[in-house]
């Protein structure tokens, strides 16, 4: 057994040499300094060995912030509404609690004319929605499409789950009727915790 063999799990840091090139493939989380021919650690994390391919990863000890890709569709949750435009703030990854917050305008929920952003979606809704722009910082978001839209709401009065019925969403505890911009898959989809779709 080789002295790295014996640091399996441990923890590294960036820049501590792990090895050297003629014995170990450097592998993802790490670098080879071109100088000295060393495998060194590119992030913090634990050692880790892939024996077959004789390759040293690092995987990382706190999860990866993976920025949200232009074309991404993502689950979110519906924090503000206006009669124009709703803020959603959404998770790319489920092992983080890293979150983003995108603009979400009564122009891009659908192709008809719609009166107010509270006929699409209100606060609290779980919504499905797709990255369009990342302009200047800010992530700007669409509805536009059968599988986006909202995917679960709660009642505005009594805070119990809605149910779709038909087109319109209705309350089996106080009885009252809602409408949203609901996704196909309406109840099916969420079941906590915002991820990343596609």
């Amino acid at each position: 057994m080789s002295r790295l063999e014996e640091r399996i799990g441990k923890f590294v840091v960036p820049g501590e040499v792990l090895g050297i090139i003629e014995e170990f493939l450097p592998g993802p989380g790490t670098y080879v300094d071109e100088e000295s021919g060393e495998v060194r650690a590119a992030r913090v994390g634990h050692l880790l060995l892939n024996l077959p391919k004789r390759e040293v990863i690092v995987h990382p000890a706190v999860p990866v912030t993976r920025i949200p890709r232009v074309g991404g569709s993502y689950i979110g949750l519906v924090t503000a509404v206006t009669d124009k435009q709703a803020i959603i703030r959404f998770n790319t990854n489920p092992k983080s609690t890293d979150f983003f917050t995108g603009i979400l305008s009564i122009t891009a929920v659908s192709r008809r004319f719609v009166k107010s952003m509270f006929e699409v979606c209100r606060p609290g809704d779980v919504v499905r929605v797709a990255v369009i722009s990342n302009k200047n910082r800010l992530y700007h978001l669409s509805m536009l499409g059968k599988h986006l839209g909202v995917v679960y709401a709660y009642c505005t009065d009594c805070g119990y789950p809605l149910t779709l019925k038909g087109r319109e969403l209705y309350c089996p505890a106080c009885g009252r009727v809602e409408r949203r911009k609901v996704a196909v898959d309406y109840g099916r989809v969420w079941r906590g915790g915002g991820r990343r779709e596609a």
